[in-house]
Parts: structure tokens; sequence; C-alpha cells
């Protein structure tokens, strides 16, 4: 699983509450270095905030979902910014939670998300 984070407060806790609940996750601050990871990772989950450094979480989110090698895996955006994600963008993602986040919210969207990729 990959966190996409520059919050590191935000950043700790999503890889605290994951890694408790058993899943293996890498982390980074910025679309630049999700890119590489991605390539290197194929995680089988992507958390994405959408405020990010340099390049937006929307951006990076179009180009993985335009990328055949990439455009499977189930994206969780996670973000204050939820006005930045478009509707057609919207339609790409397996699950949007807003900042402040439910905890119970997002554990059972991720476990739906990977869920619904093993069914398909």
């Amino acid at each position: 699983m990959l966190v996409v984070e520059d919050d590191r407060s935000v950043l700790e806790t999503l890889v605290h509450l994951l890694t408790v609940q058993g899943f293996a996750v890498t982390a980074t601050g910025s679309v630049v270095g999700a890119i590489s990871l991605v390539r290197r990772q194929r995680p089988d989950l992507i958390i994405l905030d959408l405020g990010l450094p340099y390049r937006s979480g929307v951006s990076f989110l179009a180009e993985l979902k335009a990328d055949p090698q990439t455009q499977h895996i189930p994206v969780i955006v996670v973000s204050a910014l939820l006005d930045l994600l478009p509707a057609e963008h919207r339609a790409l993602v397996a699950g949007v939670l807003a900042k402040p986040f439910d905890i119970h919210a997002l554990m059972a969207t991720v476990r739906a998300a990977l869920e619904h990729d093993r069914v398909s």
C-alpha cells in the first residue's frame, strides 16, 4: 500500500493505522516520489492527498488512470481539498474521505477497495 501525503502528522497517523491493521505500507510526501514508488512496487492500493507540493494529487491520479500498467490500482482520496477533485476524476477513485477523517470510515473504505479489486 502506498500513502501519498505531505502533512507529516497525517502521514504518520495513516501509516500507523494501516500498519497496525497488518498492511505493508510505503509512504511519500510528494507525487515526485510516488511515481517511482508505484512503478517499482506496484502497490495494491494508494491513499492520495490532493494538495501536494510540486504537483497536485489530481494530476497524479489522472496519470495513474491513463496508464494501462497502473490504471487497475485502487485509489482512495483523503483530503481537505475535495473541491479540487473534478467529477470525472471522482468516478476513477475507490473512495473519497474528507479530512479530518473517521478512522472506521477509512478502514471500511480500504477494505472495500481491496475486496472490490480482488473480485474484479
